[in-house]
């Protein structure tokens, strides 16, 4: 197989070798570090062993096959000498192809897509910039509050022990928190399902491969808890489109299925 189809979530190669200029750019607005000349002086050394190992191997075919037809016991032997030697050349070569594929892959999964020309360039979220306004912004006779405020006072969510327990961010939804939390829930299955989309309740914990595949690694690597006890390790995804998008995962699909993106999903969680 290839080594472009080999390597998952990868920017185009041909114009990223074309166009290097658009990735360098792309590096720098999306604060990516990585050196985009050394992914391409690394690119160019792999495909140039790669072109070295097929000539060589090529070499090798011939070779049998000429030693297949020879019947001369000196020329024969000769040939034999040679293809021994081209066995060691090819493994080589193969060696070499390997380890440079092997170099080159986790800075190709840093290189980030050049952005679109249309979007606006910014260093955080005050250099965003307002396009349209829809409706009034409603005004309140009394001082409004947020919904962690109204369900504190409601109890129905504590967020004080759930910081206590797990960190910031954390909380218990209680009482009638959690029936209202199960009541939403339900009232978007039922309407989702109403509309043809498909329930799926997925995997929490999945290998490095879809991790990759979806782009979370290896940029997201040390934001990910890891299940090192299972061997391969299995991670913890914190969105269920990692298990949904590598859904078809090293599968071949029959083309009368597609495209697949016309079948509704829904995802539960688990």
């Amino acid at each position: 197989m290839p080594y472009e189809e080999r390597a998952p979530n990868m920017i185009d190669l041909k114009d990223f070798r074309e166009n290097p200029h658009k990735y360098r750019h792309a590096a720098e607005v999306k604060r990516v570090k990585v050196d985009v000349d050394d992914v391409l002086r690394l690119d160019g050394e792999r495909l140039r062993s790669q072109q070295a190992f097929e000539h060589l191997r090529a070499e090798q075919n011939e070779s049998s096959r000429q030693i297949a037809a020879l019947t001369d016991a000196t020329a024969r032997q000769a040939a034999i000498a040679r293809g021994a030697d081209l066995k060691v050349r090819v493994k080589q070569a193969e060696d070499r192809t390997t380890a440079l594929e092997n170099a080159l892959l986790p800075l190709l999964l840093l290189l980030p897509q050049p952005p679109d020309a249309e979007v606006h360039i910014g260093k955080d979220d005050a250099d965003n910039v307002e396009l349209k306004k829809w409706g009034e912004i409603r005004r309140f006779d009394f001082p409004p509050q947020d919904h962690t405020a109204i369900g504190v006072q409601l109890g129905l969510i504590d967020i004080a022990r759930g910081v206590k327990l797990a960190g910031s961010r954390s909380y218990f939804l209680t009482g009638m928190g959690t029936v209202l939390h199960l009541g939403v829930l339900r009232l978007a299955f039922d309407m989702m399902v109403e509309r043809g989309f498909v329930p799926m309740t997925v995997p929490m914990l999945v290998r490095e491969e879809a991790m990759t595949g979806t782009g979370y690694f290896p940029i997201g690597r040390e934001q990910a808890y890891a299940m090192s006890n299972d061997q391969p390790p299995t991670f913890l995804v914190g969105t269920a489109e990692v298990s949904l998008t590598a859904y078809h995962m090293n599968e071949t699909l029959d083309e009368r299925t597609l495209p697949q993106v016309c079948r509704p999903q829904l995802v539960l969680p688990s």
